[in-house]
């Protein structure tokens, strides 16, 4: 099966759901709905509307708070490594000094066994010293690289996409990088495998609690001995975490960098369109974004989509654009779609991929099961935080777990379902609607703004 990065809950398809026989079609072309929608249920369904999309963000930010902890503690200790090894000048760890000198010791003794005088030397012998000096000078060169990615990792620590980085890979690596206390830690060793210098840890995640919580909580009121397997707190205290393994190259692979040209692109962006609102206000010029009867204008919409998206020519490219852009009070990407839940089901409806199987996997079914308010008679085309208000219990569950996966589906490129087209012109939606609140802020002080406009009264850059 391929890897999901989450999975869909197929029973929420089968559940008794009523689903509109017509739902209402969504333009996924336009962004007038979106940005001229009105609210028409009543203050106490908007009020539960609110409250479901904070409890569903909430319950998310937890998850990227823990993320960010564990990135504030891994580039602390990257930032340590830079300093120890560069300002201090400090040799590499002994392990690694270990390693070398084990590979080094192997080809001393191999090389000895080729080493011959003229009288009796051939080809082959020649040819194996020339390969044993060959093998020696990429030892001492995966040492001299190994301490400068080390380095090269402390030196960028600022500047990690934590949005594309594995939170699984966090603790082993920061067990690696830790050259102060590496040859203390049992759980790390260091070897030359297929030729490369590898780093080898395990139990390198600090256990929750403490070792007595840990015992109660298996014995569950229990006398101990009476057959529960419960570890010694010798163990407890080693941390959990199976082995893993990498070389220093993929570390850094594994640690991608925030492009910043794309926060730049952003923030003159948002300035330009505050500027540009003071401006016309100023000058009592029309709305740029609006027709004269205060309609949004779609020729100008299309038109500054298709700006934005034009650098995006690469999943990585896109990837780059779904974090929090650095100098800009906008969430990104990802969080805007949870706190905003407006998705029109045909963006959806035709989202599937292959298994290793050669099985297709139909994600749009289970996507449109979830559109079941908002309607007269249920469904209106879009999933929106109405259709979760009235849930509870594993429904609730359900509806959060493939509202998870859809938000996967658009922003991560890895995803087996992902469409880079689909997903830049939602990026490009987004964004575009920010650059016209910014504009419309200012443009709009004094002034009487349209009912239906949604921009917002506060905001703008920091």
């Amino acid at each position: 099966m391929a890897k999901l990065y989450g999975t869909a809950d197929q029973g929420l398809v089968q559940r008794q759901f009523n689903v509109a026989a017509a739902k209402t079609s969504a333009d996924v072309q336009s962004i007038a709905p979106m940005l001229e929608q009105t609210a028409k249920q009543s203050q106490q369904f908007q009020k539960a509307i609110g409250d479901v999309v904070k409890a569903y963000g909430n319950k998310k930010y937890k998850e990227d708070l823990y993320k960010a902890n564990q990135m504030g503690d891994f580039a602390s200790k990257a930032r340590q490594t830079y300093k120890k090894l560069y300002e201090q000048d400090e040799p590499l760890p002994q392990k690694v000094i270990d390693a070398v000198d084990r590979a080094v010791t192997k080809l001393q003794e191999d090389y000895e066994k080729v080493n011959a005088t003229s009288k009796d030397d051939t080809k082959e012998k020649e040819r194996e010293r020339m390969r044993i000096m060959g093998e020696l000078k990429r030892i001492t060169n995966q040492a001299v690289n190994a301490r400068a990615n080390l380095m090269k990792i402390g030196t960028t620590a600022g500047n990690f996409n934590s949005d594309l980085i594995d939170p699984a890979d966090i603790d082993p690596m920061k067990s690696v990088i830790d050259i102060e206390n590496i040859d203390k830690n049992e759980g790390v060793t260091v070897d030359f495998i297929d030729g490369k210098l590898t780093f080898s840890t395990k139990n390198y995640t600090a256990r929750k609690g403490t070792y007595d919580e840990y015992v109660d909580s298996v014995e569950g009121g229990e006398v101990t001995g009476s057959g529960l397997n419960i570890i010694s707190e010798d163990e407890w205290n080693m941390g959990t975490g199976e082995l893993v393994s990498f070389t220093t190259d993929q570390m850094l692979a594994k640690l991608p960098q925030k492009k910043k040209e794309n926060d730049k692109m952003v923030i003159n962006i948002m300035s330009d369109a505050q500027g540009s609102g003071k401006i016309d206000n100023s000058a009592g010029n029309p709305n740029f974004w609006r027709n004269a009867d205060e309609s949004i204008n779609e020729f100008v919409v299309k038109d500054k989509i298709a700006s934005f998206v034009n650098p995006i020519q690469t999943k990585e490219d896109f990837m780059d654009f779904t974090r929090k852009m650095d100098g800009v009070s906008l969430e990104g990407f990802k969080i805007g779609l949870r706190s905003n839940i407006d998705i029109p089901i045909s963006l959806l409806e035709n989202m599937s991929y292959e298994d290793d199987e050669g099985n297709t996997i139909d994600l749009g079914s289970v996507f449109a099961a979830m559109d079941t308010a908002g309607g007269e008679d249920g469904g209106d085309g879009k999933i929106t935080a109405a259709d979760l208000v009235n849930l509870e219990g594993q429904e609730k569950t359900s509806f959060e777990t493939n509202m998870d996966l859809i938000i996967q589906v658009l922003t991560d490129a890895r995803h087996p379902a992902f469409d880079l087209e689909t997903s830049k012109q939602e990026l490009g939606k987004y964004y575009v609607k920010h650059e016209m609140d910014n504009y419309e802020h200012y443009y709009y002080k004094g002034k009487t703004r349209p009912g239906e406009d949604l921009a917002a009264e506060e905001g703008g850059l920091n």
